[in-house]
């Protein structure tokens, strides 16, 4: 993961980034994929709890051993969300955009761009793909 703020550029840890675009008090839900055996596992935690040693390790065998692709939702969930549906979401605080078609060239092209903001967050979500994340205020659902 690269978080860009100008034009510095540096890698963070996935616990760094969860408690970056988060409060540690924040519910969230965590999306699991299991691409080779079509396995889904979801869970709905809080941006403290992910971040726990325990939760960590197994996102990580999940990841490594398992071949999972893991997804974090990008908008804290209410308190009483049992999923993660448009009505579940509690606070929009981050727009994002999935870049995967073409990613380095539009990556480019945002960033060259006068009408859209330079990204808070690039990440590399795999050697062809990045997501882009701008953190915001004031949006309402």
């Amino acid at each position: 993961m690269t978080e860009t703020n100008g034009e510095s550029k540096h890698s963070v840890t996935p616990v760094d980034y969860v408690r970056w675009l988060f409060e540690p008090s924040d519910r969230l839900a965590v999306f699991v994929r299991n691409r080779e055996r079509g396995e889904v596992t979801q869970r709905i935690a809080t941006a403290g709890k992910i971040t726990d040693d325990s939760f960590q390790h197994w996102l990580r065998l999940k990841n490594q051993e398992q071949m999972a692709d893991i997804y974090v939702g990008m908008n804290p969930l209410k308190p009483e969300a049992r999923a993660r549906t448009k009505e579940d979401i509690h606070s929009i605080r981050h727009l994002y955009l999935d870049l995967d078609h073409e990613a380095q060239r539009a990556l480019a092209a945002v960033e060259q761009s006068n009408l859209v903001p330079h990204p808070n967050v690039v990440i590399a979500t795999s050697p062809t793909k990045f997501q882009l994340v701008w953190r915001v205020e004031e949006f309402t659902l």
